[in-house]
């Protein structure tokens, strides 16, 4: 099969294969992700504001069925991008690679505050990340936008201001209510700022327990984001929810579940999604291996086109 690559805004991705969220935070990533050849972008991030610690260890859990963390989006705040983005930006470029910048804020105008960074580092767009859930603060679990149609309006309208010519990608957790994904679908077409949906994060709170009865992670009483390979199906049934409920114009990003060059095979049959992100896979062995993109493109490539068809 023909390896894709895809144009989102002006920026071109090429292959349309990428790390997702969470997986690269500081330069020294940028320029590991910068020599693999199989990734046609980097994602920094997710940023916060205020520089974050991770929650308490064990925060990853990895198993035959997936993954559960709670990592809490750690990374060294606002002020260490505003000073080294553009170094990871020139990494990126110098590399033939675009580079986004994935971020949180916990106020609509935080995440323009962040997109301006993002702009004045050299970034290439920024993935507003709307469902992380694993925030914890004083024992209180903090909202996430996704829920929240009025508040991803108000946050749209805080990165118009700013927007000028980043790619805007929005990232949602998934939807059990079908009727609430078609609601945030109508604000996203609404506002116009978005160039891509990337479905989707973790999905909330979910739990497990070792053979001593113990939670798998510590923070959160054990609740952490349920992802990897038994999340996929999921993942995809997002895809083709947003893909129905979206103007062509507006791109659809897979992510979720992807272990195999077949799996990749999956979200582009029937130009259901442009391009994929891969997380879990790439922290199988608990620190970042970005080598397994080559072997996902080789399988990818080894497998026949797919049929002509419309899919049902």
């Amino acid at each position: 099969m023909q390896i894709p690559s895809c144009m989102i805004g002006k920026v071109t991705i090429n292959p349309a294969l990428y790390n997702g969220a969470g997986t690269i935070k500081k330069v020294e990533d940028v320029k590991e992700a910068a020599r693999c050849e199989a990734t046609g972008a980097i994602l920094v991030g997710s940023i916060t504001v205020e520089e974050r610690q991770e929650n308490p260890i064990p925060n990853f859990w990895i198993g035959p069925t997936g993954s559960i963390n709670s990592w809490g989006i750690p990374n060294p705040g606002k002020s260490y991008y505003r000073r080294h983005l553009p170094e990871m930006a020139k990494i990126a470029h110098d590399a033939g690679k675009p580079l986004f910048l994935s971020e949180v804020g916990f106020t609509p105008a935080e995440f323009g505050e962040l997109a301006e960074v993002a702009a004045e580092g050299g970034a290439d767009g920024v993935e507003l990340n709307f469902g992380c859930m694993n925030i914890w603060d004083g024992g209180i679990q903090k909202r996430c936008p996704s829920f929240l149609p009025d508040v991803i309006g108000q946050i749209l309208e805080h990165v118009r201001r700013i927007a000028d010519d980043l790619v805007i990608m929005a990232k949602f957790s998934h939807y059990s209510d079908p009727f609430l994904l078609k609601e945030v679908a109508e604000v996203i077409k609404v506002h116009g700022v978005v160039h891509a949906v990337t479905t989707c994060n973790t999905s909330p709170n979910a739990y497990g327990e070792d053979k001593n009865g113990r939670p798998l992670i510590k923070a959160g009483g054990g609740l952490g984001g349920f992802g990897g390979f038994g999340f996929k199906n999921i993942a995809l049934g997002q895809v083709v929810q947003w893909r129905a409920a979206l103007p062509r114009g507006i791109a659809v990003i897979g992510v979720g579940g992807i272990s195999s060059g077949e799996d990749m095979a999956e979200y582009f049959r029937y130009d259901k999604v442009v391009a994929v992100q891969v997380a879990t896979a790439l922290l199988t062995k608990h620190h970042l291996d970005l080598h397994i993109l080559d072997r996902f493109l080789l399988e990818f490539s080894e497998l026949p086109e797919q049929e002509p068809e419309t899919a049902a």
